[in-house]
């Protein structure tokens, strides 16, 4: 089961980091570009710094808005330093959605909080557990007359925060998202287009947990 996880973990990280939004580089050729020519004219310095200024604030803002998160900003919610993820368990008919699920919030934590993850269970503040309630599959497009197309899987999970005395720091239920995929005439290929489908739809899924957290406490 950790094997499984691990392996999960592994492909999340490397379809995520092909996703992932870096820096503005434009910013940085910006700044390159005004502070290498020195020119002594005072009014030309002062416009200068006024424009490194501007630019740093919205390489900032942009920062924010792309879902940056420094290691230095502290440890979880609650005054809680070291977190434990257990794997979910499996209430669906969907073999190893759990284990997908599980790898996607493992990732979000780790690139969200690299310090604060717990090696075990038996060391952490809080252990954050749950259950995946249901996936749920429809057509949403037809190529022909009785034939699918395009279908959308949805899955839901629900979990909570739990200390080592058993007090219940916070909880969700029913929280869900969903992602299309294309139906092949090889059922083979439909199966991994919808894995590939609820691999995605974790990581949304993994991003609301944690901002859900950062929110409420």
């Amino acid at each position: 089961m950790c094997s499984d996880v691990r392996k999960q973990m592994t492909e999340d990280r490397k379809q995520k980091s092909d996703s992932v939004l870096h820096p503005p580089i434009f910013i940085i050729c910006l700044l390159s570009s005004d502070l290498c020519p020195l020119k002594t004219d005072t009014r030309e310095m002062g416009l200068k710094k006024i424009k490194i200024t501007a630019i740093m604030i919205l390489f900032a803002v942009l920062c924010s808005a792309c879902g940056y998160r420094f290691s230095e900003e502290g440890g979880f919610p609650g005054d809680t330093d070291r977190l434990f993820v257990k794997v979910l368990e499996n209430r669906t008919q969907e073999t190893g959605v759990e284990n997908i699920v599980t790898a996607a919030l493992l990732s979000e934590f780790t690139l969200r909080k690299i310090d604060n993850l717990a090696s075990g269970i038996d060391n952490a503040d809080v252990v954050l557990s749950g259950v995946v309630e249901e996936v749920a599959i429809r057509t949403i497009s037809t190529r022909k007359r009785d034939t699918a197309g395009e279908r959308r899987v949805t899955v839901s999970v629900a979990l909570k925060l739990t200390k080592p005395d058993g007090n219940v720091v916070w909880a969700t239920k029913h929280l869900s998202d969903d992602e299309g995929y294309s139906v092949d005439a090889n059922n083979e290929r439909t199966d991994q287009n919808r894995r590939d489908a609820i691999r995605v739809l974790s990581r949304r899924i993994a991003e609301k947990v944690v901002n859900r957290l950062s929110d409420d406490f």
